[in-house]
């Protein structure tokens, strides 16, 4: 008999984070060529748990069968890191198929033109057509030209299914972007929540680049809620981190993060603040000055693994040089230094596409107008070397 592969997101969660309007259970999880959900196709929320979509997936899973769509999991289990279904099936428990958690993109408005990210996150890369046509050229899976909604399609198909939606059963809201703080749906989405929902609650977690410190009117509202878990994208200091998260200067994003800083000490049985950082080759040889800016501020830490675009994967990277840039144990990360430590150490190997990183390097520093190989010169020059 078969291992039961279940996942808690396929019965109680909905994903929309891309502007194709994708509706899925988690953000990893690879759309079926056939029976996908597009946010334009459901009245609510709600009809997505039940599509034949999320029953196939439930289904297929419960049998045993490691499904494509979610390579992303079987590829970290694998290689024993542990994988967001593995994550949240120990944290999570469910009864039923019932809307409980939410992670959700208000639209796709943003002020940065981050290196790891692209047009379906971002309303700076979507206006960058010279650089998206190099890029696509560069490598043809690299948005590629899309059936995009605009942004006012979007907004409009939210806000018509947010209010459809039937919430009294949700725990967890997480909003991402583009980034939220900008987007015209931040406010309705409060008041929905503060209609349908007993706020004391409910866990609320936002990702923000930190270039917005929002008004006191919204930070009134957020402190309603019963958690807030305030995540910062944030991937180096100093002028490394202005250059992956092109857009705002580094000194504005600290400036806010002390902020949040503040509004978290004087707050500390209500918010959750945390710098997380997507691992990526751009920052893989600069976490021990990230971490040690988390200690040093006594803000905690997390990181995710870069999966996509595959020239930007530190596996392309030999496992001889990841292991030389282990994170000392400093404060606030002991919970994740095991796993950073594991990330670096995998038997993982992916395809080197060295000289294509090299390539989009030399794209986006014309167009964005600053210099990757003078902020990170060690691995501009690593890539140097071991290009094929």
């Amino acid at each position: 008999m078969k291992e039961q592969l279940n996942c808690v997101h396929t019965h109680n969660k909905v994903n929309i984070v891309n502007n194709i309007g994708f509706v899925t259970p988690c953000c990893d999880y690879k759309p079926p060529e056939f029976d996908s959900i597009r946010l334009h196709e459901i009245q609510s929320l709600n009809e997505a748990l039940t599509h034949i979509s999320f029953e196939q997936t439930r289904k297929r899973l419960n049998e045993g069968e490691k499904i494509e769509n979610c390579n992303a999991c079987w590829k970290l289990e694998s290689a024993n890191l542990p994988s967001r279904r593995l994550f949240s099936n120990k944290d999570i428990t469910y009864k039923s198929v019932v809307l409980e958690e939410l992670e959700i993109a208000l639209d796709f408005t943003c002020n940065m033109m981050c290196r790891i990210c692209g047009p379906y996150h971002s309303s700076k890369w979507s206006s960058a057509l010279n650089v998206l046509e190099k890029l696509h050229q560069l490598d043809e899976n690299l948005h590629a030209p899309v059936d995009n909604y605009s942004a006012a399609e979007y907004q409009q198909n939210f806000l018509k299914v947010l209010n459809n939606s039937d919430l009294k059963d949700l725990k967890l809201i997480n909003i991402v972007g583009g980034e939220p703080f900008y987007s015209k749906n931040f406010e309705p989405l409060i008041d929905k929540l503060d209609n349908d929902v007993d706020l004391e609650n409910l866990e609320f977690a936002i990702s923000t680049n930190g270039s917005i410190f929002p008004s006191d009117k919204i930070i009134n509202k957020l402190l309603k809620m019963k958690k807030l878990d305030i995540r910062l994208s944030i991937d180096a200091v100093g002028d490394l981190a202005s250059v992956i998260r092109h857009g705002v200067a580094w000194e504005i994003v600290e400036q806010n993060i002390i902020k949040w800083r503040e509004l978290r000490n004087n707050n500390y049985d209500k918010i959750n603040l945390q710098i997380h950082c997507t691992l990526s080759l751009l920052n893989v040889n600069a976490l021990q000055e990230l971490t040690d800016f988390c200690d040093t501020h006594n803000i905690n830490f997390s990181c995710a693994i870069l999966t996509f675009p595959t020239f930007l994967s530190i596996y392309q990277l030999p496992r001889t040089e990841r292991r030389k840039w282990k994170v000392v144990d400093v404060g606030p990360i002991r919970q994740f230094y095991t796993f950073i430590d594991k990330i670096l150490n995998a038997d993982i190997s992916a395809e080197n596409k060295l000289s294509k990183f090299l390539s989009s390097c030399s794209i986006l520093d014309d167009y964005q107008g600053n210099s990757f190989k003078d902020v990170n010169p060690e691995i501009y020059q690593l890539a140097e070397k071991l290009k094929l």
